[in-house]
């Protein structure tokens, strides 16, 4: 997600669970909200992790 590719967003944005949660309208522009959803990924492998026993906590 480091290089801009139109492709790419465009089917995140067509993705109503993703467009709910992570585009904020803003003076008539829909902002991708980037860092909201890197963090889910990362929240979701801390989990995978934890509960495969690979992090103690």
């Amino acid at each position: 997600m480091d290089k801009f590719d139109r492709e790419l967003m465009t089917k995140l944005f067509k993705d109503p669970l993703i467009h709910k949660n992570y585009v904020e309208k803003i003076a008539d522009t829909e902002v991708f909200r980037l860092n909201q959803f890197i963090e889910m990924f990362e929240y979701k492998e801390f989990w995978e992790k934890y509960k495969a026993g690979g992090l103690q906590c």
